[in-house]
């Protein structure tokens, strides 16, 4: 059985914070040259990428960790009130022991309700 290394630790830490809206715990897991992407664009710096977070209410349920050398890569379910549900993938950087990066990616069709034909 694999256990858990210290930079997955600090993912969960960091997944922790923002699920407990913990948004000063969760900006200390960060490196001073955050950068995070997304299929929406680009953010620079943690005190923006964390002042995105605290104007939206959402939760990560983890499903799977996994790490190689200086990353992470968790997946895990975003629920976002009054939103269908979706699988995100976020693939996390590590540089002096803190959070450097952020890729997510996820399929858009899973985050959208999908008009039907009655509905059109």
């Amino acid at each position: 059985m694999k256990t858990i290394n210290d930079l997955e630790e600090k993912v969960l830490f960091f997944q922790d914070a923002l699920n407990d809206r913990n948004f000063k715990a969760a900006k200390r897991s960060l490196h001073p040259n955050f950068l995070y992407q997304s299929l929406l664009g680009i953010e620079k710096g943690g005190s923006n990428y964390i002042d995105i977070l605290k104007t939206s209410y959402r939760t990560y349920h983890l499903l799977k960790i996994f790490s190689n050398r200086d990353s992470v890569c968790s997946i895990y379910e975003l629920k976002i009130p009054e939103q269908k549900n979706t699988i995100v993938c976020a693939l996390y950087g590590f540089r002096e022991n803190k959070i450097a990066t952020l890729q997510l990616f996820q399929n858009l069709l899973t985050s959208v309700k999908i008009k039907s034909e009655d509905e059109a």
